[in-house]
């Protein structure tokens, strides 16, 4: 199950200051306005990568200097991508892990449409860090690097203006829970963007969440249950706007699996 993810990691991002994280060849980055203008909404121009380029890859790119960027006072953009089989955000993980199992193939009269396209695409970004907001704790991220994932880091816009929960490791049976890791110990940061520009191409689309400031962190030890569990945030002095926030997650401590080295968190959510 163990293969190596695409990309900077997103945990040294975080740590180099103001940076942009998630410039791809597809969505490309909104030019900086001028003083008093208004922000241009960007073009998204083919989104989805050709068939060909899924086989045997992870759904991609990635930031992998992201735990970086969580170290320093903020991150200048932000991007969370969605295609043909929704929502990808492989821009906002360090790495993911590669795509197990067979390529789907086309079917019938679909060959080379869209449901074709969302199929491979699915079968790809199997392990993405869009699996934590699914709202199903059968999917997950699972980083992509070698060893037991120490290092690596995601983020995940979610309402963090009240209590937020999050799913630690494989939730798709008690077994697999066991057979993958999971975080022991993670650096909270929590993050909220200065505003956040849409883009729509049909097909895929893109949110980018610009000027995103450092509010705070903190060590949080999780258990090691199959389950939602409460994820605590670090106290700030001031209002936060549930559509512009996002939190960090750094693993520093982890669970081995009993089979597999893969780290894995089946979904973040607001519990308000």
């Amino acid at each position: 199950m163990r293969s190596v993810g695409v990309g900077l990691t997103l945990t040294a991002l975080l740590a180099a200051g103001l940076a942009c994280v998630g410039e791809s060849p597809s969505l490309p980055d909104p030019s900086p306005p001028a003083a008093g203008a208004a922000a241009a909404q960007p073009e998204v121009a083919e989104a989805l990568p050709a068939l060909r380029e899924l086989d045997g890859h992870a759904c991609g790119p990635h930031a992998g200097n992201l735990t970086a960027l969580l170290a320093g006072p903020g991150i200048e953009q932000i991007t969370r991508k969605a295609g043909a089989a929704g929502d990808l955000a492989t821009l906002l993980a360090s790495s993911s892990l590669a795509p197990s199992g067979i390529v789907p193939a086309a079917k019938g009269q679909d060959t080379g449409g869209l449901a074709a396209r969302g199929r491979q695409e699915q079968w790809a970004c199997q392990y993405s860090p869009g699996r934590l907001f699914d709202d199903d704790p059968a999917t997950a991220w699972c980083e992509g690097m070698e060893g037991d994932g120490l290092g690596e880091s995601v983020v995940v816009p979610v309402d963090a203006s009240g209590r937020v929960e999050i799913w630690a490791g494989y939730g798709k049976s008690d077994a697999l829970h066991a057979a993958n890791a999971a975080p022991r110990k993670l650096r909270v940061t929590l993050l909220q963007a200065a505003h956040k520009n849409m883009a729509d191409g049909g097909e895929a689309s893109a949110e980018f969440f610009e000027r995103v400031a450092v509010l705070g962190a903190h060590e949080v030890t999780l258990e090691d249950r199959n389950g939602w569990q409460d994820l605590p945030l670090p106290k700030v002095e001031r209002t936060l706007d549930p559509q512009l926030t996002l939190v960090g997650l750094t693993v520093l401590e982890s669970r081995g699996g009993a089979k597999y080295e893969d780290l894995c968190i089946s979904g973040v959510r607001a519990a308000n």
